[in-house]
């Protein structure tokens, strides 16, 4: 993978676009909305916490991975000071909820549920992660 502006600026659009679904979702009626939005929002939020992981390997000129091993790299880069947050494990919750919200009753961990306020902590979580990324692409460019 080699980073690009214009995959830089889609992956903002998608977690600005998880921002809009988890408020389109608060706007709905309670006894009638559906966690569809939800489930666009986690599928949106994992895709750019995987992409932003990776950006930063890059403008540390490390490899980026394609393994979902992100979580990991977030938390590497975090105790290298590369990035003043430990992302890890917002991004450990994301993979399980990303799994349940695609794969839906076929998921292996049964258990796993997300509210509207799990998402709306990763959806901040990492707009906080965008800002360092961006940060990092400023500063030092891969």
């Amino acid at each position: 993978m080699t980073y690009k502006q214009d995959d830089w600026e889609k992956a903002c659009r998608r977690l600005a676009h998880a921002r809009e679904l988890y408020n389109a979702y608060q706007l709905q009626d309670k006894k009638t909305r559906t966690t569809d939005d939800l489930d666009r929002a986690i599928l949106d939020c994992w895709s750019f916490g995987e992409y932003a992981v990776n950006v930063a390997l890059e403008c540390r000129k490390l490899k980026p991975v394609q393994n979902h091993t992100q979580p990991q790299e977030a938390r590497d880069l975090y105790r290298s000071g590369d990035l003043a947050q430990d992302y890890h494990d917002t991004l450990e919750r994301l993979e399980r909820f990303r799994k349940k919200a695609s794969h839906l009753g076929y998921v292996k961990d049964r258990s796993t549920h997300y509210s509207s306020a799990d998402l709306e902590r990763c959806i901040s979580h990492l707009e906080s992660l965008q800002a360092e990324v961006a940060e990092l692409l400023r500063t030092s460019p891969p």
